[in-house]
């Protein structure tokens, strides 16, 4: 599938008269917890020539291709990136932390990384991750059986929102890591043998409620929801994000 997803990559770069800085997995392949049939979710941040950002004119900033069972590959332009980000956008944060990574430009990585932690806002990256979390917290106790994607994608979301509250910075994007934010042994090892579960279902499968883990997103998002007030927030440099947005477009 790499093979594929790197001539896809290939073909909008050649379409488009793009260049492709960073292209990565996003979705469960990424967060640690895929399903055999999981898709292929793979996000980009894409840059014109520099006459392309000359106009008067507001021009489309997104590239995408069909979506199909398989593979699902949009990207955004590098100024939509950078514009997001100065909005301490979560989405772009999580990208540049994928652990799989078709392409990247390491300039462009190394500058992005350098001006992310500026950019970085608790309070408002609170409010995204607590909308998540209180969406699929939802989403699991609607039902008879809880489809064990909801389980993961709440999980994520809640261990996000405490990883703020508790160390205001950006959570990592890996499910694993943000294991830490769950202080009992025994529930973190039952998270364990769902990741472990899911990895040999496919993505329609229902599992039994598991109350433990219910009353845990529960009581999380209520100490989240707390605390979100009370947080810090930030705004970035814009000089320094112009600076940062024509170095990479000057550099070929």
């Amino acid at each position: 599938m790499k093979s594929v997803i790197l001539d896809k990559i290939t073909q909008l770069e050649n379409d488009n008269n793009i260049r492709i800085l960073f292209a990565c997995e996003s979705g469960s392949r990424a967060w640690g917890f895929p399903s055999p049939d999981s898709d292929y979710d793979v996000r980009f941040v894409y840059a014109h020539p520099e006459d392309w950002y000359l106009s008067i004119t507001e021009k489309q900033d997104v590239v995408e291709l069909p979506v199909n069972e398989v593979l699902d590959i949009n990207g955004w332009d590098l100024r939509k990136a950078i514009r997001l980000a100065a909005k301490s956008n979560a989405v772009i944060f999580e990208w540049i932390q994928s652990p799989v990574v078709y392409q990247q430009a390491p300039e462009f990585v190394a500058r992005f990384n350098s001006i992310a932690p500026e950019c970085f806002s608790p309070i408002a990256a609170m409010h995204h991750y607590l909308s998540q979390a209180k969406k699929k917290y939802e989403e699991c106790v609607s039902d008879e059986q809880v489809k064990l994607k909801r389980y993961m994608y709440c999980l994520r979301a809640v261990l996000s929102g405490l990883w703020i509250a508790n160390r205001k910075t950006i959570p990592p994007m890996e499910l694993i890591y943000l294991l830490d934010e769950m202080p009992d042994a025994g529930l973190k090892a039952k998270v364990a043998s769902l990741i472990s579960l899911k990895a040999t279902q496919a993505e329609s499968y229902v599992h039994p409620h598991e109350i433990l883990l219910e009353q845990f997103l529960a009581d999380s998002i209520a100490v989240c929801d707390s605390a979100a007030s009370s947080l810090p927030s930030r705004k970035p440099d814009h000089a320094r994000l112009d600076e940062f947005f024509r170095k990479t477009i000057r550099t070929k």
